[in-house]
């Protein structure tokens, strides 16, 4: 039986919110994170010190798309339009996963 290749996994992944980042963050490895959101340094994030220091994004597509991502995560109800219509390749997660 023949099957298809495996997708390769993503090798620049942008986070473009808080709940984002720590999906990122958890199945990511940091050579994989292009950046993380604009509220990674902020004392609400539960990011950890070694991730403080990555790029921050601005949840905007025009923005997104200057980080040149392979894949950008978004929390539910985040990324508009404009974002859907910019031909990244997107992945909106809830707080199950």
């Amino acid at each position: 039986m023949l099957s298809a290749p495996a997708a390769a996994a993503p090798q620049r992944v942008v986070s473009a919110s808080l709940c984002a980042d720590q999906y990122v963050l958890s199945v990511a490895t940091r050579d994989q994170v292009a950046a993380l959101s604009w509220q990674s340094r902020d004392a609400v994030s539960l990011a950890p010190d070694w991730a403080r220091d990555l790029p921050q994004a601005a949840p905007d597509a025009e923005r997104l798309l200057m980080l040149k991502p392979d894949l950008v995560v978004f929390g539910p109800g985040e990324g508009g339009p404009k974002t859907t219509r910019s031909g990244l390749s997107i992945s909106r997660r809830s707080a199950s996963g």
